[in-house]
């Protein structure tokens, strides 16, 4: 009885293990290779990015509402980078697949997958309000850094608590040696994950929208001023705050008038020295605007391909599969572009991030 039973568990295991090979032997081995590749690149600078985002702004002594919701999603990336991106890189590989794969596993990867997607989508939200109010409504003190703080905490907190359940919808197939989900439970949690991304867009396609009107008359700001201006204050430097076209003149004037002209020109000094500040504020606000706008599009259209790709029914012996599993992970891509635009974008953090890296391998004597 017990030779029939060993038999029986053997010849199931057997058929298992069969099934999950033959749906392996489907991908193509060039599809798989160019797959690892692509994750080992996106966890590589996910990892390395987000890490330098964190250190950059914690490390900055004043932060603005801006920086808190760069630097929590930049945590929520990096926790994504860590947890969800390896198991997608161990799933392609079968030999290392077949050895963890477990239940623990398979709802490790569903609870985070779930976690890091809600979290950074509500906080890109804010982020556009954030950069709508910053831009359109400087003088608002409605998204102060003290209440940018308390959103991104409370936030990352409560996609910690609310997500909890997911961890108990997933489970391991044996039967095709992959992971899978209760469909009801699932069902719940992707309206909500729908839910929050169709807020994000419509909050993005407003936002950027009215900022987009707001910086094109930041441009109407004749740029031509700033060369201008250095070459005046240069002038001016050299006349005593006198205008040179004056001076001449002024010689052979009385003391009161030369007193109104150097009045004038110190006027016409100052407020060509706030044109380019303010030029210089405006381009930079455009910058950063862009950036956030680039993460926020880059996170809309991944998750469209996801969705699109889960959304496709194929059986599992279909050719086409391998090819919409790939598809199904390209959400994945936003943890490791985030930090790539960001330090595109913004030269205050590039130089922040120069002088950390330079303090640390040079005054170390890495």
């Amino acid at each position: 009885m017990s030779l029939d039973i060993a038999n029986l568990t053997s010849t199931t295991l057997q058929g298992n293990v069969s099934a999950e090979l033959q749906i392996q032997s489907h991908t193509p081995i060039g599809l798989k290779i160019s797959t690892l590749m692509f994750l080992g690149i996106v966890m590589l600078f996910s990892i390395l990015g987000n890490f330098s985002v964190v250190i950059a702004v914690l490390k900055t002594t004043f932060k603005s509402s801006t920086d808190y919701f760069v630097v929590t999603i930049a945590f929520v990336d990096l926790i994504s980078a860590l947890t969800v991106v390896p198991i997608m890189v161990m799933r392609r590989i079968d030999p290392i697949w077949h050895a963890i794969a477990s239940e623990l596993t398979c709802r490790t990867y569903c609870y985070f997958i779930y976690f890091t997607s809600i979290s950074s989508t509500v906080l890109l939200s804010f982020l556009a309000t954030d950069r709508y109010l910053r831009i359109v409504w400087p003088l608002s003190r409605l998204l102060l850094p003290r209440r940018a703080k308390a959103i991104s905490k409370t936030v990352f907190a409560l996609a910690l608590i609310i997500c909890i359940p997911t961890f108990t919808i997933s489970y391991y197939d044996s039967s095709y040696g992959k992971c899978s989900s209760n469909e009801t439970t699932s069902l719940i949690f992707d309206t909500m994950l729908c839910i929050v991304f169709i807020v994000l867009f419509a909050v993005t396609t407003y936002a950027y929208t009215v900022i987009a009107s707001k910086i094109r008359k930041f441009g109407k700001v004749n740029p031509a001023s700033v060369d201008y201006t250095s070459q005046r204050l240069n002038y001016l430097m050299t006349t005593d705050g006198v205008q040179g076209r004056n001076i001449f003149v002024l010689h052979n004037t009385s003391a009161t008038t030369r007193q109104e002209a150097s009045n004038e020109n110190v006027n016409r000094l100052t407020h060509d020295a706030r044109t380019r500040d303010k030029l210089y504020k405006d381009t930079l606000t455009a910058r950063i605007a862009f950036a956030m706008f680039l993460i926020i599009l880059t996170h809309v259209i991944t998750w469209t391909i996801s969705w699109v790709a889960w959304g496709i029914p194929v059986s599992e012996n279909d050719p086409l599969r391998p090819w919409l599993e790939v598809l199904k992970d390209t959400f994945i891509v936003n943890c490791a572009t985030n930090p790539v635009f960001y330090t595109w974008q913004c030269g205050a953090f590039r130089k922040k991030m120069i002088s950390i890296l330079r303090s640390y391998f040079v005054d170390t004597g890495v």
